[in-house]
């Protein structure tokens, strides 16, 4: 129990600090929907865009939570956040579409370590429920 919990503990402060990384480094801008991905066997978009304002060509990930494909045709433009960021030494741009954000990182690694202090507080006591058994 208690190396799930180191686990969980790790993801936790994870997602804190990649929130924490988006918010203090995020810059707001326009970008034109160009495509759509779909998870697959699922009905979960994520809208595909470019960012004009970068002049680089790229298409981004826009992530962002459920969302009506039929309201973003192709060509919108639409407002978004976004941040430039490493993962493993690759320069990616993290993108958020405005209007309707994904799920809050920092609100999710918090709810997980209220779980992993719970999960060390059940260990605890089983710990001990288990010395005093041994001992009487």
């Amino acid at each position: 129990m208690v190396f799930f919990a180191i686990v969980l503990l790790v993801i936790a402060v994870n997602l804190e600090k990649q929130a924490k990384y988006f918010e203090e480094n995020k810059l707001y801008g326009k970008a034109e929907v160009v495509g759509y991905d779909r998870s697959n066997q699922s009905n979960w978009y994520t809208l595909l865009v470019s960012l004009p304002q970068l002049n680089d060509g790229k298409i981004y990930n826009c992530t962002a939570g459920k969302i009506n494909i039929s309201k973003y045709p192709k060509g919108t433009i639409v407002d978004v956040l976004y941040a430039p960021k490493k993962i493993g030494g690759i320069n990616i741009i993290e993108v958020h579409l405005c209007e309707n954000q994904p799920a809050d990182n920092r609100k999710i690694g918090q709810g997980i370590k209220y779980l992993v202090f719970t999960m060390l507080i059940i260990a605890a006591i089983l710990v001990v429920a288990g010395f005093i058994i041994i001992i009487f």
